[in-house]
């Protein structure tokens, strides 16, 4: 086919209503000219210029979906995390026959308890 065809056009046009000779492809060669400085200053043409550039910026950072999805899996991989080091503690403690509490485990109180203690410990919490 000895047409000339717009690729943003072509790729990214939604509004099937819209008649775009280059959409289809301009094989009128005589007024290419003229017709090419009306298409490039269509509106039809802007908005399929925004969305292509728009699917490069997608394409090269990735869709929100896919990020959301990455931070998702970030959360629940901290948190699996998070369980095996209190998984761990409660199995050390009941294998010593230790008790979880303390008598004070307010945030004053020298020992807050073995779990709370070991569980400070592990983490890094209350660093003093």
């Amino acid at each position: 086919m000895d047409a000339v065809f717009c690729f943003s056009c072509r790729h990214f046009q939604t509004d099937s209503g819209v008649e775009d000779s280059f959409r289809k492809g301009l094989s009128d060669w005589k007024k290419l000219s003229s017709k090419l400085e009306k298409h490039a200053h269509s509106q039809a043409h802007l908005n399929c210029m925004v969305k292509w550039d728009n699917y490069k910026v997608t394409a090269s950072s990735g869709s929100i979906a896919a990020k959301l999805s990455r931070s998702h899996e970030d959360s629940v991989e901290k948190n699996r995390s998070y369980l095996c080091k209190i998984d761990d503690i409660v199995r050390l403690l009941s294998k010593l026959g230790l008790p979880f509490r303390g008598h004070r485990e307010g945030s004053e109180s020298e020992s807050r308890g073995n779990f709370l203690e070991h569980l400070a410990t592990r983490l890094g919490l209350w660093k003093q």
